[in-house]
């Protein structure tokens, strides 16, 4: 450092000490061959390992995730259980491909009153527990006792739905909910 009457700010280091302090703590480059392959090994390994879990959990969460549950009161009061195709949308036309409860016949087109609107596509199967309405049906709905408007359930066609609808089929019976 200079000395306090040199006219330099003595706070300030000289070129020749900033130089030094570089040399002194100088840090190997990142394509200096510093590190071992074993430490490589362990971290690809390391990587691999997060990646893998990580894959995993995600993979779990979206498969047990907001599963669909069918009721067994529904089923349970239904006259009719079906897999259904919905053919119009707008007209409510249901084409009957299986038949797991009641006398409908596989094939046959019926008209369902009381279909959601916004939850039906064109050409797409759904489960669907259904009551007898003059020579049409309606989907089979719970009585909650005026307390709300009555639920309107439709089940998606999935693996899973179809073995609990199985189930519920063959079950004894529930107590009367009507």
């Amino acid at each position: 450092m200079a000395a306090h009457g040199s006219g330099r700010d003595s706070t300030k280091p000289t070129r020749a000490e900033v130089e030094s302090l570089i040399d002194a703590s100088h840090v190997p480059s990142a394509d200096s061959s510093s590190t071992t392959p074993l430490a490589r090994v362990r971290f690809l390994l390391a990587a691999v390992t997060v990646l893998a879990v990580t894959t995993f959990l995600a993979i779990l969460a979206w498969k047990t995730a907001n599963p669909v549950v069918v009721s067994p009161a529904q089923i349970e009061v239904a006259d009719d259980v079906i897999i259904g195709q919905v053919m119009d949308a707008g007209e409510n036309r249901i084409r009957v491909t299986r038949v797991f409860k009641g006398a409908i016949q596989e094939g046959r087109e019926v008209r369902v009153f009381n279909l959601p609107d916004t939850a039906l596509v064109a050409d797409r199967e759904y489960i669907l527990a259904l009551s007898p309405v003059r020579r049409d049906y309606q989907v089979t709905v719970l009585n909650n006792r005026g307390i709300a408007p009555p639920e309107v359930l439709i089940y998606p066609v999935t693996s899973e739905t179809i073995d609990h609808v199985k189930r519920l089929v063959r079950s004894p019976s529930l107590p009367d909910v009507r």
